[in-house]
């Protein structure tokens, strides 16, 4: 998947590869996997791609890109944002409601406005977004508590700086922005980064 023209810059799977190896998610090497891509709209598109996050098979998170694309490659040089979606739905829920194939496209979603406004839009799905319906046994989850979401919401926000980067951006910080519970995790996770120096 090509995202710029010149010469030195990454494609994205490139980039999320790169990426991969100067991360480390909290608990586990970090291990990615599902990059895709789609259009939404006209000249914006989605990339999306996992991370696994933890030991257990379930300790997945998605990371999201709603970028707007010029002859097929993003546009470089945006303002950005990561945004952190709520308890009731996804990133795709909240941020690109409307957005499935039995609605069509919804392009007045928040990500896809954004998108228009020369954002470029980063998000995260939440581990429990992940887990199937008709689950019985929620013995995996017993360690999932507001720690761990911050340590994911760090890990999407560590790798869409630096395939960002890879791709021909700045390194340049991120705007942090939660919905709802989201909103909650934002809270917390900026408490837990001014701890860190």
């Amino acid at each position: 998947i090509g995202l710029n023209a010149h010469a030195n810059d990454l494609t994205m799977s490139q980039a999320v590869a790169k990426m991969c190896a100067k991360i480390q998610a909290p608990t586990s090497s970090c291990v990615v996997s599902s990059l895709s891509q789609r259009t939404l709209i006209n000249n914006i598109v989605e990339y999306t791609f996992d991370i696994k996050v933890g030991p257990q098979a379930e300790d997945v998170v998605t990371i999201h890109r709603v970028v707007k694309t010029n002859d097929g490659h993003a546009i470089k040089g945006l303002k950005n944002v990561f945004l952190v979606h709520g308890d009731a739905f996804d990133f795709r829920g909240i941020f690109l409601a409307g957005h499935t194939a039995e609605e069509g496209i919804d392009s007045h979603s928040y990500a896809i406005y954004l998108a228009k406004k020369d954002v470029d839009v980063w998000g995260i799905d939440r581990r429990w977004t992940r887990v199937p319906m008709g689950i019985t046994n929620f013995n995996f989850m017993q360690n999932w508590d507001l720690q761990s979401e911050i340590n994911d919401v760090s890990t999407g926000l560590k790798a869409a700086r630096l395939v960002r980067k890879f791709v021909g951006n700045d390194l340049k910080k991120m705007i942090l922005s939660g919905w709802s519970s989201g909103a909650f995790i934002t809270y917390a996770y900026a408490n837990y980064e001014a701890g860190l120096d």
